[in-house]
């Protein structure tokens, strides 16, 4: 599953850093996992069909799939293109006249659904609340994995981050793209920004260290690499589920 959809490394060692050039110290070993090719999500028609059984339920769908998955995963989506637009306009503002025509500004807001427009003031639980009542509706399986993952994230994953600090520039890789339609402004964003994305060296998507002589480090560790692996592997059913809608 996680093969077909995502390229994850995952790599158990005694050194740290970008290119692996300093020891942790004695007796400590660092578990991480890399991503260096992010899954795909084309969620436009699956939220639309969710959003004829009940108005607010797509938008539910929606925002508990992203609050839920970023305690984990680094995504892009729809605010990381809109951030992207950001940079852009402001790169543009410092140029002369022509040169600023050069400059390619993909409609992210024109790429929403009508329904995700505007602010949306529901918290996770809210979210949560109106996807159960759909628990035995059309798309109940979707329904089920979703909670499912909501489920799995609610305790945040803990990275140590003084050692991310220390020794990585850049956020983690984006695991998971998540657009609506097939090169929407979604995807032309990220297509832009993904031409960039490998000149920093980005932090693990997963990251622990432990002792292998502390039963309690070293299942701590392994425990939270477990429910990475749980959490991507129910995240890729429903990707697939939700690509073929």
């Amino acid at each position: 599953m996680l093969t077909r959809n995502v390229n994850y490394e995952l790599s158990i060692q005694d050194s740290i850093g970008s290119y692996g050039d300093e020891n942790l110290r004695e007796g400590v070993l660092l578990l991480s996992v890399d991503c260096s090719g992010c899954g795909y999500l084309k969620i436009g028609p699956a939220l639309a069909a969710l959003e004829k059984e009940e108005e607010g339920l797509g938008a539910a769908f929606y925002h508990l799939l992203r609050l839920s998955l970023y305690r984990w995963l680094r995504l892009y989506d729809h605010t990381d293109a809109e951030a992207y637009n950001e940079n852009l306009r402001e790169w543009a503002e410092q140029e002369d006249e022509q040169a600023r025509e050069e400059y390619e500004i993909a409609d992210v807001g024109g790429a929403l659904p009508a329904f995700l427009r505007g602010e949306d003031k529901r918290q996770a639980k809210d979210y949560r609340a109106l996807i159960r009542r759909h628990r035995r509706g059309p798309q109940r399986a979707w329904i089920e994995s979703l909670l499912r993952i909501a489920a799995l994230t609610r305790v945040p994953s803990r990275s140590p981050r003084e050692l991310i600090d220390a020794y990585w520039d850049d956020i983690p890789l984006p695991a998971l793209l998540i657009c609506f339609h097939d090169q929407d402004a979604i995807a032309a964003a990220f297509d832009a920004e993904a031409r960039s994305m490998q000149e920093a060296s980005h932090e693990p998507t997963y990251l622990q260290v432990f002792s292998p002589s502390n039963p309690a480090e070293a299942d701590k560790a392994f425990r939270g690499f477990a429910r990475f692996l749980a959490i991507n592997l129910e995240l890729f059913t429903l990707v697939e589920a939700l690509n073929q809608a």
